[in-house]
């Protein structure tokens, strides 16, 4: 068995001045993933060796979490390219296999720090936007921040923002 991860890349043409970026990555995630796919011990290599520290423990649980199944990640194509919501069908949507078990270190970090106390930033919302949303884990889209980018909600606020710091 594999884990996913699935991103979109989005071309930063639009970026000029001291930006260097040549995309923006969307990585997408399952957030706050409510039953584990199968146990940690085997999903997680070296499970048992893992520093008994329930914060260590949940951290890394908590990354194995963020990634998709097969299953998941076609559900995801196939939600992203039918609703179009995003203006995302037109963009790259790759995907990075991780096998099962998946060392610790290697699993991806999705940007965390840029979590605050009013909530995540730079992220998409894909299952609490009241659209049709159909997919059975809720799903978000964390975006690569780019300096100083304010309150990103969706790829349209986005490309909003870059456009107001580059005027």
């Amino acid at each position: 068995m594999k884990l996913y991860r699935p991103y979109s890349v989005i071309p930063a043409s639009r970026l000029e001045g001291p930006f260097e970026e040549k995309t923006v990555r969307v990585d997408w995630i399952c957030h706050e993933r409510e039953e584990a796919v199968l146990p940690y011990y085997q999903m997680i290599k070296k499970y048992e060796e893992i520093e008994d520290s329930v914060r260590q423990k949940n951290w890394i649980e908590e990354r194995v979490d963020n990634l998709l199944t097969l299953a998941e990640t076609e559900d995801l194509r196939g939600y992203l390219a039918r609703t179009d919501q995003f203006g995302l069908s037109s963009f790259p949507f790759e995907v990075e296999e991780f096998p099962i078990p998946v060392a610790s270190g290697d699993l991806p970090l999705f940007k965390e720090k840029y979590r605050n106390e009013e909530g995540m930033r730079g992220c998409i919302y894909l299952y609490a936007r009241g659209e049709a949303y159909d997919l059975g884990i809720p799903i978000i889209g964390v975006i690569s921040p780019f300096r100083e980018l304010r309150d990103i909600h969706t790829v349209g606020d986005m490309l909003r923002e870059i456009d107001t710091q580059k005027g």
